[in-house]
């Protein structure tokens, strides 16, 4: 009796841990938590909050079931992350100043003071280190282990594999640069589009497409200081080298795909050259546009029977745009060549000065093999003032329902033109589209205009309609 009683303390030893295992806290841990959180709540210091969040994660982490942990993961992490933020943005000026209190004039680390040296031990302590991010910032940030450290075991396999990829993220691209090489920075690509193939349903996904087609987009165009193009837009050679390589190497990635599209080495003048009169409204005939590629940044005439035409190309912004005018007189157009989407890129003709509108249609194109592919149902956003072109996407009045859902896939130049989409109880669908934050781009004068109204699609008998709404 005495030996089964024993055997059955055992077995309800183990179950009690087993039962701890799978979420069940014990009313001490429960209190645990329940006080740290009203302290989070009651507390004001960013550092003191970042503190008590991690130890409440910490604890949850003991305490709840795998999916349930994975729930509130998420959000545990964007509270992490802004609390980071907030601390950042408190110690600028210090961090600002960093590397002169640790280096004398020469550039020689000398003894900080004790001031610093408090800091950053109080930052230290709580998990936070200062770290070089290029052009001589620096910002606190986890330890690159932080959270395999901590609650690797407890993690669905979707957030693990998000976290290994976070993990690199700080030592791929800074200095408008990469850290590492090409080839690197192709395997890191892989092995996003390995997460987006095995965890299609995700809640992560959308975080890792966005760093995937950002990582994506300078392997195949460059950046900065790593350009892969020349300066009239052609390839280098290594880069050429390298996308060839890897389309060899992985033939059914989806990034191959776009390589294949990128080594054609088509330039915005070679779609220049490529484009019908009618792209621009008959202003400047093949002959003409043969001599502004020839020579450009000089006006050309040109005579052709009874009429006369004349043209000037500026190369704008990397060689992507070309400004056609003549001199200070109209017509005036630019056009684009945007990057690859599936199998093909869009080529759109804007005329800058065209229509005193400020929704000015514009002429689209898809290139493909060789040909262009005239499109009508893109128009783009004009300035008020200089009107020039900033954002080209799908004019939901001419496309299918089906179609307006996929209105965020908008092309380049101005990528951070975003939409938000309200439902009403009845179903009807309304869009605005504007600029999420125009401050952060100050640098971009054709913006600030924009920041004062939005445009407003909606359906009305089961048609689009657009309306420009003052803010």
């Amino acid at each position: 009796m005495r030996t089964t009683i024993y055997l059955l303390s055992i077995v309800l030893l183990f179950a009690s841990c087993a039962g701890r295992q799978q979420g069940k806290a014990t009313d001490e841990e429960v209190v645990s938590v329940t006080s740290l959180e009203e302290q989070y709540n009651q507390a004001n210091d960013p550092l003191e909050k970042f503190v008590l969040l991690d130890k409440i994660a910490k604890a949850k982490a003991q305490t709840l079931a795998e999916e349930e942990f994975g729930e509130y993961f998420l959000l545990f992490k964007v509270q992490l992350d802004s609390l980071i933020a907030e601390i950042n943005s408190n110690e600028k000026d210090y961090l600002y100043e960093r590397y002169g209190l640790h280096h004398d004039d020469k550039g020689n680390e000398i003894t900080p003071p004790d001031w610093v040296q408090e800091k950053e031990k109080r930052y230290a302590e709580a998990g936070l280190y200062p770290k070089h991010i290029g052009e001589g910032f620096e910002e606190f940030r986890l330890a690159d282990d932080y959270y395999s450290q901590n609650f690797d075991t407890v993690l669905p396999e979707d957030v693990k594999e998000y976290l290994e990829l976070k993990e690199k993220e700080g030592e791929i691209v800074s200095d408008s640069g990469l850290w590492i090489e090409f080839s690197d920075l192709a395997d890191e690509i892989l092995r996003y589009e390995s997460f987006i193939a095995n965890h299609p349903r995700s809640k992560l996904l959308n975080e890792v497409n966005e760093k995937y087609f950002f990582y994506q987009n300078i392997y195949l165009n460059g950046i900065d200081n790593s350009p892969v193009k020349n300066e009239k837009g052609r390839l280098l050679p290594e880069a050429k080298a390298e996308l060839q390589r890897f389309v060899n190497a992985h033939p059914d990635s989806p990034t191959a795909k776009l390589a294949k599209i990128v080594l054609e080495d088509k330039t915005v003048a070679d779609m220049f050259l490529l484009l019908p009169d009618e792209a621009f409204d008959g202003a400047y005939p093949p002959a003409l546009r043969r001599k502004m590629m020839e020579q450009p940044d000089e006006t050309h005439v040109i005579q052709e029977g009874e009429q006369t035409y004349c043209g000037c190309a500026i190369f704008l912004e990397g060689e992507n745009v070309i400004w056609a005018n003549c001199e200070s007189s109209f017509p005036q157009f630019q056009v684009y060549f945007w990057q690859p989407q599936d199998n093909k890129r869009l080529v759109a003709v804007v005329d800058r000065y065209g229509s005193p509108e400020d929704i000015a249609e514009i002429k689209a194109y898809w290139y493909k093999e060789g040909t262009l592919e005239k499109d009508d149902n893109l128009f783009t956003f004009v300035n008020d003032d200089s009107h020039y072109a900033v954002a080209v996407f799908y004019d939901l009045e001419k496309v299918s329902g089906e179609l307006a859902k996929r209105a965020e896939e908008i092309f380049y130049p101005t990528p951070f033109l975003v939409y938000d989409f309200d439902v009403s109880p009845n179903g009807e669908i309304a869009i605005k589209a504007y600029y999420e934050n125009p401050y952060e781009y100050n640098n971009y004068d054709i913006l600030e205009p924009l920041n004062n109204f939005y445009l407003q699609f909606k359906q009305v008998d089961g048609k689009w309609t657009k309306k420009r709404i003052k803010k």
